[in-house]
């Protein structure tokens, strides 16, 4: 019974555990002051490229056309791109309607968004734009954006990434849940680890990169999550991304099943794959080099899929559970003890996300069906994990 024991430890409890402990530190810092906010700029310093890769979004892309157009920035001091990649729609038509700068890409073998990207900053960067903000075409910014991002990069910083809010909690369960989620990543999971130094991913939307930054490390990301992946080879040449979480991207989470299977498989999936090929690399490198942040790269990597640390966690209780009732001894009800300790943290951290977003009527119905949703997520992670398909699918709108 020992060796089962042991198993149970070691892959079960001590990292639900272990996981659990990072979460209420980041939360007890996040509440102790630690927000990653930014004062914004009174003086315009910086030029900017606001870059969108649109693939067919001429439904959506009048909207962010339209918030750019209302930054509170100099209007000589910035200038949009739209990339109508690969485009069968209006997107390019749309576009050129409006006072941005419509680029054209049509590369029927180099799809998807992170070759897209590569494609705009080679063409863009020899405009001489001090820097580069990175936008999707279906999401609003903050009108103080550009302000905020000035100041940060007038104190030193490289790489920003804004906050990420899904802007329709009351769509669905499936847009209630997500929006949860999105307040623990963000508010209480990338700005505690801004401010205290550590890792923080690029989310696809509201990046802004120093043009030197692009020109010492070119966008060579093509992976399915082509953000996390470039965010890795910042990681590993020591270049720290800022969350600001004060500056605001808006974008209407999804809220059907079909959305949620295919938007979950595309991101878990290669998020999973990313994290098979670098995470303990880059744990091991860091632990070696003492550098941190390669470290908790590594570790946010493993944990950053949600609803399968739920679902390791539900694992670890059952298992707990069985131990006990096969066999009730002091040391199968420690363990089950330890257990149920690391669920109690996990609800405190998830009680906050609910705290945060707030509850009415609907959300409470919501809540209750919340378990269903994180099951679905948790099994479209698995399978997405499990599975060999690389091909980019786009989010059915």
């Amino acid at each position: 019974m020992i060796v089962v024991y042991l198993f149970y430890i070691a892959c079960f409890l001590l990292p639900a555990v272990l996981v659990a402990l990072y979460y209420l530190f980041l939360m007890v810092a996040r509440l102790l002051g630690a927000r990653a906010f930014a004062p914004a700029g009174a003086n315009a310093t910086h030029t900017f490229a606001i870059v969108i890769p649109a693939h067919n979004e001429e439904q959506v892309i009048t909207n962010v056309l339209r918030s750019c157009a209302g930054l509170d920035y100099p209007a000589n001091k910035f200038q949009v791109f739209v990339i109508a990649d690969n485009c069968s729609d209006c997107t390019a038509e749309v576009a050129g309607n409006s006072p941005a700068t419509c680029l054209e890409r049509n590369d029927a073998k180099r799809t998807g968004k992170g070759y897209a990207l590569e494609w705009a900053f080679d063409h863009i960067l020899p405009m001489g734009h001090d820097a580069v903000v990175v936008l999707d075409a279906d999401c609003l910014i903050d009108k103080h954006a550009l302000r905020v991002f000035d100041r940060c990069l007038e104190e030193g910083n490289r790489v920003l990434q804004a906050n990420y809010v899904l802007s329709n909690p009351d769509a669905s369960p499936i847009s209630y849940v997500a929006r949860v989620g999105n307040v623990l990543e963000y508010d209480f999971f990338y700005a505690p680890k801004s401010t205290l130094g550590l890792a923080v991913m690029l989310v696809g939307t509201g990046m802004v990169f120093h043009r030197k930054v692009l020109q010492d490390y070119p966008w060579r990301a093509y992976s399915l999550v082509e953000d996390a992946e470039y965010t890795l080879t910042l990681v590993r040449h020591g270049v720290h991304v800022r969350f600001v979480a004060n500056v605001n991207v808006f974008q209407a989470g999804v809220d059907r099943i079909q959305q949620l299977t295919v938007q979950r498989a595309r991101w878990a999936g290669g998020t999973l794959r990313l994290g098979k090929q670098s995470a303990v690399r880059l744990i091991v490198k860091g632990l070696t080099t003492r550098r941190i942040l390669l470290v908790d790269a590594g570790l946010t990597l493993l944990i950053v899929t949600r609803p399968l640390v739920f679902l390791h966690l539900s694992l670890t209780l059952a298992m707990g559970m069985l131990l006990f009732l096969l066999e009730p001894s002091p040391i199968s009800r420690v363990l089950l003890g330890v257990g149920i300790g690391a669920l109690a943290i996990y609800s405190v951290y998830l009680s906050v996300g609910v705290a945060m977003v707030g509850l009415n009527v609907r959300r409470i119905r919501y809540l209750l069906l919340a378990p269903v949703v994180l099951g679905i997520m948790a099994i479209v992670a698995v399978k997405s994990g499990i599975s060999r398909r690389t091909a980019w699918v786009r989010t059915p709108r």
